[in-house]
């Protein structure tokens, strides 16, 4: 199953995610998962990340917390986040790989999301 890595580096990569996928996403992320809902992904992607950094170092993750919009919910996003697709079924929600497709757009997004907090950081500098 295929889903998308954010490191806390603003880095995109394409990960491979085994079966049994949610121990697999556990071993990933170093710890507990919490699944995040962003506002700004369509309804159908969730972000998944350690609890509270767990088991992270403590860097935040710049573009998980553009998404997340942390700075409205003052909660910002610990170490690296995975996205993928979510499925309500009976047992709660599901995760489901991405589609070719929806990587490349996500991708190109994310990449916006990169260059406007790059930008961003260089003016800062600037200044």
């Amino acid at each position: 199953m295929i889903a998308l890595k954010i490191t806390t580096d603003c880095k995109i990569k394409k990960i491979d995610l085994q079966d049994p996928l949610y121990q697999t996403v556990k071993e990933s992320m170093g710890g507990p998962l919490e699944i995040l809902h962003p506002e700004s992904l369509p309804s159908s992607f969730c972000m998944v990340t350690a609890k509270k950094g767990i088991g992270k170092e403590s860097s935040f993750n710049p573009v998980a917390c553009y998404l997340y919009q942390a700075d409205i919910y003052e909660n910002p996003i610990i170490g690296d986040v995975i996205v993928m697709r979510k499925k309500m079924t009976e047992n709660g929600i599901a995760l489901i790989g991405l589609k070719e497709q929806e990587i490349n757009t996500l991708t190109r997004s994310f990449n916006s999301v990169i260059a406007m907090i790059q930008q961003n950081m260089q003016l800062q500098e600037a200044l």
